[in-house]
């Protein structure tokens, strides 16, 4: 865990800022279970203003839902469209890393 905690601090592996397949991988990887908002924003290393906006776009788009009723105890949690989505995004990485080091 520590190295995925790493990886999603403020740069990736080559030292270029985060984009949005990279903080959305990091949200759904780690939603897997019932997380709560500061939990997700301190483990991806992103600011809870950011993570507002990803948050909203995901529960959305059906790829996280929302598991707390009262709002001083919401959480999150990846949905099964939300795994196979993650599923899709992982192999595409994996691919495109495959690509990269054979360039």
């Amino acid at each position: 865990m520590k190295a995925f905690k790493d990886y999603f601090l403020n740069k990736n592996m080559e030292g270029k800022p985060r984009g949005s397949p990279e903080i959305i991988r990091g949200i759904l990887s780690f939603a897997t279970d019932d997380q709560g908002p500061h939990s997700i924003a301190y483990e991806i290393g992103i600011n809870s203003a950011t993570l507002k906006r990803y948050l909203n776009t995901l529960v959305e788009s059906g790829f996280l839902e929302q598991t707390g009723k009262s709002s001083s105890r919401v959480q999150y949690r990846t949905t099964s469209k939300g795994s196979e989505f993650l599923n899709s995004l992982e192999k595409s990485v994996s691919e495109l890393e495959e690509f990269k080091a054979h360039w």
